[in-house]
C-alpha cells in the first residue's frame, strides 16, 4: 500500500509541476501548483526517512565494526604487557581528539570494570584511584597519574592507575556519545624529581 500512494504521490507532483507550466491562466497555475504541493512534501519526507535509515544503519555498522575489534579481559591484559615490556617509546592513540603519550585499546562491552581491576592489579599490584562516581583527584599530576585523565577531560567516571617502571596503566569508565563505555589506557609515566 505504501509503495502505491508512493507512485501516486510522485505521479501526482510531476503531472501538477507540468501543467503548472501549461496553465492557460495564473489562476491556473496556481491551481496546479496547489494540487502539486502536497505530492512533493510526501516525496521530501519519504527522502528523509530514507536517509535518516541509511545514517543509522551506517552508525550500527560502525558499532559491530568497533566491536569486532575489541579485545576480551585476557586480550586486554596481553596487550597491556606487550606494550610495558616494548621500553620507553613514544606512543601515539589513534582515537580522534586524543593526543599522543598514550594509547587506548579497545574493551568489549561484556567486560566488567570488575574483572579488569582484578586481572591487572593481578599482574601489576595495587592501583590507585584516580577518578570514582565522576569526580577526579584534584591533586592527580604528571606523576601521580594525570596522563590517564587527561584523554578523556571531564567525561571520565571511574579511573584506577597503575605505575609500572615508565609506564602509567589505567582502567575505567568515560561517558561517550553512546553511553558510558569501559576503556583500557597506557600513558608514558615522568619520572619523580627528587624531593
Amino acid at each position: 500500500m505504501n509503495r502505491l500512494l508512493g507512485f501516486a504521490m510522485v505521479w501526482a507532483a510531476v503531472y501538477g509541476s507540468i501543467t503548472f507550466g501549461s496553465g492557460e491562466s495564473g489562476e491556473d497555475r496556481l491551481m496546479s501548483l496547489v494540487a502539486a504541493l502536497p505530492a512533493w512534501g510526501y516525496i521530501g519526507f519519504r527522502v528523509m526517512r530514507e536517509i535518516r535509515g541509511i545514517k543509522e544503519d551506517g552508525r550500527l555498522a560502525r558499532m559491530r565494526r568497533e566491536e569486532q575489534k575489541s579485545m576480551g579481559r585476557d586480550e586486554l591484559l596481553d596487550a597491556v604487557t606487550r606494550l610495558v615490556a616494548r621500553g620507553p617509546q613514544s606512543l601515539e592513540c589513534r582515537v580522534a581528539g586524543h593526543g599522543a603519550g598514550h594509547l587506548c585499546l579497545a574493551v568489549s562491552r561484556e567486560v566488567a570494570l570488575a574483572d579488569l581491576v582484578e586481572g591487572i592489579s593481578g599482574r601489576y599490584g595495587s592501583s590507585r584511584n584516580l577518578a570514582m562516581g565522576g569526580y577526579a583527584d584534584p591533586t592527580a599530576d604528571a606523576t601521580t597519574g594525570l596522563p590517564l585523565l587527561t584523554p578523556f577531560g571531564k567525561h571520565v567516571v571511574d579511573m584506577r592507575a597503575w605505575a609500572y617502571g615508565s609506564w602509567w596503566i589505567g582502567a575505567g569508565t568515560v561517558d561517550g556519545d553512546d553511553g558510558a563505555r569501559r576503556v583500557v589506557l597506557v600513558a608514558e609515566r615522568a619520572a619523580r624529581g627528587p624531593c
